[in-house]
């Protein structure tokens, strides 16, 4: 699985196929946004919008540690049965 953080136009691509978004919290915090689960070009992906969905955090209100936790834990959909 590939994970990623950037714009939230990433989102929009149109060989991304999305399957979920879901609010997860983290030991660290909230991240930025919702983590996007979804499929492109056959590859499973996470994608984490890093000033938030809608863009609206400054480069110093980013929780980059939560950022961080929460795509490194997030388990693989093969992972979830």
């Amino acid at each position: 699985m590939l994970a990623f953080i950037g714009g939230t136009g990433l989102t929009r691509m149109d060989n991304l196929r999305i399957i979920r978004r879901q609010a997860i919290s983290t030991r660290f915090g909230d991240p930025s946004a919702a983590v996007v689960e979804g499929e492109l070009d056959g590859q499973n992906v996470l994608f984490l919008a890093r000033h938030g969905d809608p863009h609206v955090l400054l480069p110093h209100q980013v929780n980059y540690r939560a950022n961080i936790c929460l795509l490194y834990t997030s388990p693989s959909p093969r992972d979830r049965g």
